[in-house]
């Protein structure tokens, strides 16, 4: 056990270790460890040595490794990409109602008219009563464009969860090996303090009189 328990060694891989910014969190006490482990004397492990390192450090809660945080418009987009799905109607039925009403002031005004079919009224703008804006071409034409741009918005946010959910596995992965390399060097300062608290006269004292059975 001699290799595993080299105060000094285990002390340096600990302090590399904290030095990790996935450790963050922990970095300060971590740091500390290492310091005690690495000391010239070991009258700072006393500190330690009642101390549960895997159940205080070897957690999930000791890890922070984050994806990168991205740009609010994306949220934004991600939210509003929902409604935009209506555009292209909004965009037919107003064009239709501001038709309906340039076919009824038409016939209103020249009953025969009633008699041409309805798109050709519509696409000639019903003799004047209509806007160029909203003749049938214009109105089609807006609701292909406003189509094509959510079908473009569409591909851009699942490309962009995609690349997402690509960070945060990276993520998942890179804390999960962060873990894996942080308990065994844990596991190693345990047995150093182990060592520690069975060396001391007074600690060993202690131990046996608590173990021993009472009469």
């Amino acid at each position: 056990m001699g290799g595993l328990t080299d105060r000094h060694v285990v002390g340096q891989r600990i302090g590399d270790l904290a030095d990790e910014g996935g450790l963050a969190p922990r970095a300060e006490e971590l740091q500390a460890l290492a310091q005690a482990l690495r000391a010239a004397d070991t009258e700072g492990l006393g500190t330690w040595a009642d101390l549960d390192l895997l159940a205080a450090y070897g957690r999930p809660e000791s890890v922070a490794v984050d994806p990168a945080v991205e740009h609010k418009a994306w949220g934004w987009l991600e939210a509003g990409l929902g409604a935009l799905v209506f555009l292209p109607l909004l965009f037919t039925w107003h064009g239709l109602t501001q038709a309906s009403s340039a076919y009824g002031a038409l016939t209103g005004d020249n009953p025969k008219a009633a008699a041409r079919p309805f798109l050709q009224l519509w696409q000639s703008g019903f003799e004047g009563h209509l806007a160029g804006l909203y003749t049938f071409g214009t109105v089609a034409m807006s609701a292909t464009v406003a189509i094509a741009v959510l079908f473009a918005l569409a591909l851009v946010h699942s490309f962009r969860k995609a690349a997402v959910d690509r960070r945060e596995e990276a993520a998942r992965r890179a804390a999960e090996q962060l873990m894996a390399r942080l308990v065994p060097a844990l596991s190693r300062a345990q047995l150093v303090l182990n060592e520690h608290r069975m060396s001391s006269p007074v600690r060993f004292a202690a131990e046996l009189t608590g173990a021993a059975p009472r009469r």
